[in-house]
């Protein structure tokens, strides 16, 4: 994947970790929403976009996450089969 030109390797940006902090504040425990919350943040704060088929990043985007969910592009998907059930 490096030799691939599309790809870089990117240090954590500066000041990600506070927004980091700010996206995964919860009540309980969920690995799921840090996992997503450090993808944001990262994007948010390298200036970055992300294109995902996960709708549940859209929760950031009020919060300056540059999304692009390519449902949103005339796609048409099949959320529960993707998901596997």
């Amino acid at each position: 994947m490096t030799s691939d030109e599309a790809t870089v390797f990117a240090a954590d940006p500066e000041g990600m970790g506070l927004v980091w902090r700010q996206l995964s504040e919860l009540a309980t425990a969920s690995p799921k929403r840090w996992m997503d919350a450090y993808l944001a943040a990262f994007a948010i704060a390298a200036g970055m976009r992300l294109v995902t088929f996960d709708s549940d990043f859209g929760q950031f985007e009020s919060m300056g996450f540059d999304l692009i969910l390519p449902i949103h592009c005339g796609f048409v998907i099949d959320e529960q089969a993707a998901r596997g059930g």
